[in-house]
């Protein structure tokens, strides 16, 4: 992940909010962080472009945490499947 542009003091580097929307959603992301975030969609498009408020740090890192445990849940699923390679 890129590091943050020092220029968007108090926002969320758009590249970042990419790369946040796409590792918790896939290429859809945008619709799904919207609901996730419950914020019009149209607030996730303009953030796209100028950067998203700070004070969504801690509900971003919520869903990546939510999205890590998930995954994370279902590599121990195919566990369960004993095939040799």
């Amino acid at each position: 992940m890129k590091k943050p542009d020092k220029n968007l003091a108090g926002l969320i580097s758009p590249q970042v909010l990419a790369d946040i929307g796409r590792a918790a959603f896939g290429v859809q992301w945008q619709p799904q962080l919207a609901r996730a975030l419950k914020v019009p969609e149209q607030h996730i498009r303009r953030w796209t472009n100028d950067g998203a408020p700070v004070d969504n740090l801690s509900k971003l890192r919520l869903i990546l945490d939510g999205r890590t445990e998930e995954i994370s849940r279902m590599a121990k699923q195919l566990d369960e499947y004993d095939v040799k390679e």
